[in-house]
């Protein structure tokens, strides 16, 4: 079993397949089907399609050689968008292990960033 959980969700996007999400319908308190989208089959982080790549050619080094390069640069992983200007793609990983449940990535809004105490607490 592979101890990475970026690995299994990066292999699901590679996959090209389907997801089929439930969302819950708070009228009736029964839950509703949403649409099938499908998932790309290449990731919009240049690095991680050069990974896609480098594990497609059958380089079994390149996933170390990818969680090497990570932890000494840290984490996000920021990355200009080709013609996008001002704007880059950031990447949130985490590199989980078996006992990894889920990752959760929360956002803070303008007034909790410009709160001092608020980000004390965080």
């Amino acid at each position: 079993m592979r101890r990475l959980l970026l690995l299994a969700l990066f292999l699901l996007c590679a996959s090209g397949s389907t997801l089929d999400a439930v969302e819950p319908n708070y009228f009736n308190g029964s839950l509703s089907t949403i649409a099938p989208q499908t998932v790309p089959t290449t990731p919009l982080s240049p690095r991680l399609t050069a990974l896609q790549q480098e594990l497609g050619r059958g380089n079994r080094n390149a996933l170390e050689y990818f969680w090497q390069e990570i932890s000494r640069q840290g984490t996000p992983l920021v990355e200009p968008i080709v013609d996008g200007g001002a704007y880059v793609y950031v990447t949130f990983l985490w590199r989980g292990n078996s006992e990894t449940k889920n990752v959760v990535v929360l956002t803070l809004d303008n007034s909790q960033l410009a709160n001092a105490e608020y980000l004390a607490q965080a």
